[in-house]
């Protein structure tokens, strides 16, 4: 038997690369539109939880204020008591 080298032709590489150029760019494309995703849900959820931390601020000095004004209630009436008795 003899070594008959058979040769095939090479085809153009171009399809093949055009069609992984667009896989990556849609690749990066989705990568870019989830990384913005998750920016705006962390951006949000620091909002809300700033927002609930102030909220919960001002539930405290609201409390503060009116037990504040409770007991200068409570000691104007002593006082008075106190004074006219």
């Amino acid at each position: 038997m003899t070594d008959i080298l058979y040769h095939t032709p090479l085809r153009s590489s171009l399809p093949q690369q055009r069609w992984n150029a667009e896989a990556d760019a849609a690749e990066l494309k989705r990568h870019a539109a989830e990384t913005a995703a998750r920016q705006r849900e962390q951006t949000q959820r620091q909002a809300q939880e700033r927002e609930a931390a102030n909220a919960a601020a001002r539930t405290a000095e609201a409390q503060i204020a009116a037990l504040r004004v409770e007991l200068e209630e409570q000691y104007d009436v002593r006082r008075e008591r106190w004074f006219n008795t």
